[in-house]
């Protein structure tokens, strides 16, 4: 169960802390939740098109100024897009990049995206949070971060998405936080 600590973890570990499981995140587009924003995406973009078809129509003979004063729909086009498409092929490229380590003391959550790394620790014997979510794939999340808005708050779950062999996984956090691991 325990494996040796592979090359490039030797700083990253505690001493006594091992390595119990490491995984990735199932890369394939999954279209999960936001529906209100996908339909607000899908409004949006569509507004941007009329507002693109129309500017064109009524410019079509001032010359310059007629054929650049569409093209100021365009960004409100793409933000549109992106709310109804292009969050999900993001997601999965973000997914694609991120791996996971779960040691007998923290969760690591490990990604590389358009050229940047990061390793984010979490103590998850300390945190109330654990959460089982059936799939397929299964998720499995065990901490939380909230953010201040100016309407309250919004609370993220952070865990180990959509991987295989969750019910190892939820073996082993369980295990952790009794203190038998």
């Amino acid at each position: 169960m325990t494996s040796p600590t592979p090359p490039g973890w030797e700083d990253i570990l505690d001493p006594g802390e091992t390595i119990l499981w490491q995984g990735a995140p199932d890369p394939q587009v999954r279209l999960t939740g936001g529906l209100g924003q996908s339909l607000f995406g899908l409004f949006f973009a569509g507004f941007a098109l009329f507002w693109i078809a129309a500017a064109a129509f009524i410019g079509n003979d001032t010359g310059f100024v007629g054929m650049v004063f569409p093209l100021f729909g365009v960004p409100f086009l793409l933000i549109g897009l992106y709310m109804v498409f292009g969050r999900f092929i993001w997601d999965a490229y973000v997914r694609r990049g991120t791996f996971y380590t779960l040691t007998n003391k923290r969760a690591y959550i490990a990604t590389a995206t358009l050229g940047q790394r990061k390793l984010a620790a979490h103590d998850i014997a300390q945190s109330p949070v654990f959460e089982y979510v059936q799939g397929p794939p299964d998720s499995v999340y065990f901490t939380e971060n909230r953010q201040m808005t100016k309407n309250g708050s919004i609370t993220h779950k952070i865990g180990f998405e959509f991987i295989e062999n969750s019910r190892e996984v939820v073996d082993l956090i369980r295990r952790i936080r009794k203190g038998e691991v």
